[in-house]
């Protein structure tokens, strides 16, 4: 019979064919796709585990509300952590760019913080680009992350690359992340998007990062 519990596609590979590679890596999809069974087997695709550093300050302080800020990129997370024992957050977690979309749902798991009156206020800080912002904008209707703006302001005093003509402008979400500005910045933004223009989080030095982190007021909202 058909299973009445969902597995992860390893497990399930592992049951039919005593070969757990077989439906991911050896045509096994594949084969059960054209049969019209893969939808019927109740097999889950397991995410990458999150990645993250903790401040254990703030994870053992039984506290309701639990802080962490996403980055999109490696050198910015490399940039930030040495900062993380001296801010209010638990966890500084490293994205990798859409990889976070699925891996955000173990945060609570692997953190072993599974209570349901726990709270967990998310923010999220990538480029400012047209890839960024959709990120941003998936995370923030699956998940409700919220933008970490203060990073984005200070990017926009700064100049601007240029270099991203490929990528494919998602209207509501660009305009749902333009309203977290004032009419200056808004302006700046879609001058940079005219001109093929977007803002890295390497813009910001190490030393940029860590100030803004330490001295910005977080709020729950």
């Amino acid at each position: 019979g058909l299973p009445s519990t969902f597995t992860n596609s390893s497990e399930r590979s592992y049951e039919l064919m005593r070969d757990e590679k077989w439906i991911d890596e050896k045509g096994g999809k594949a084969i059960l796709e054209k049969i019209n069974l893969f939808d019927k087997l109740k097999i889950m695709k397991s995410p990458d585990p999150l990645m993250f550093a903790i401040n254990p300050n703030k994870l053992l302080s039984n506290q309701r509300v639990y802080e962490h800020l996403i980055v999109e990129n490696k050198a910015t997370y490399s940039g930030l952590i040495d900062s993380l024992s001296t801010t209010n957050f638990t966890t500084l977690i490293y994205g990798s760019g859409w990889k976070i979309a699925s891996s955000l749902s173990q945060l609570s798991k692997q953190l072993g913080l599974t209570d349901k009156e726990e709270q967990h206020e998310i923010y999220y800080f990538g480029d400012l680009d047209y890839e960024g912002i959709s990120i941003y904008f998936h995370l923030y209707e699956k998940y409700n992350v919220k933008l970490a703006q203060c990073f984005y302001e200070a990017m926009l005093r700064k100049p601007f690359y240029k270099g991203k003509e490929n990528q494919t402008r998602n209207e509501v979400a660009v305009q749902h992340f333009l309203h977290y500005f004032g009419k200056e910045d808004q302006e700046i933004i879609a001058a940079m998007f005219q001109e093929n223009g977007y803002y890295p989080q390497e813009a910001l030095t190490k030393e940029e990062l860590h100030t803004i982190w330490r001295n910005t007021l977080w709020t729950h909202n």
